[in-house]
C-alpha cells in the first residue's frame, strides 16, 4: 500500500477539495495511517478564491485528524496565485517539475 494516496483534482478545485474532504475524512477509515494526502493539481490552471478557501479548510481538517495535505504538480500560474496569497507559507505547495 503506498504511503501517500495521490488524488487528481478536477479543474474546479473548490469542488475537488470539498469532495476529497468528505471522502477521506468521513468515508475512508484508516487513511490517517498514511499521514499525507497528496492532491495533484496538474489539471488546475488558476485556483479561484473559493478553491483556495476549500484547500485551507481541508488542510486544517487534515491537520486536526493527524494528517497533512500536499499540493503537487502545481503549474506556474497556479503556483503564482499561491505565492501572491502567501499560502505557500501555510500549505505544502510543490511546483510542477
Amino acid at each position: 500500500m503506498p504511503s501517500r494516496p495521490i488524488v487528481p483534482a478536477f479543474a474546479d478545485i473548490e469542488a475537488s477539495a470539498r469532495l476529497i474532504g468528505r471522502v477521506f475524512l468521513h468515508e475512508k477509515p484508516g487513511w490517517q495511517d498514511r499521514r499525507a494526502l497528496v492532491l495533484d493539481l496538474g489539471g488546475v490552471k488558476v485556483p479561484t478564491a473559493g478553491g483556495l478557501g476549500q484547500l485551507v479548510a481541508l488542510h486544517h481538517r487534515l491537520r486536526a485528524s493527524g494528517g497533512r495535505l500536499v499540493l503537487s504538480n502545481v503549474g506556474p500560474r497556479a503556483f503564482e496565485v499561491f505565492e501572491l496569497t502567501h499560502l505557500t507559507r501555510l500549505l505544502d505547495v510543490r511546483a510542477r517539475q
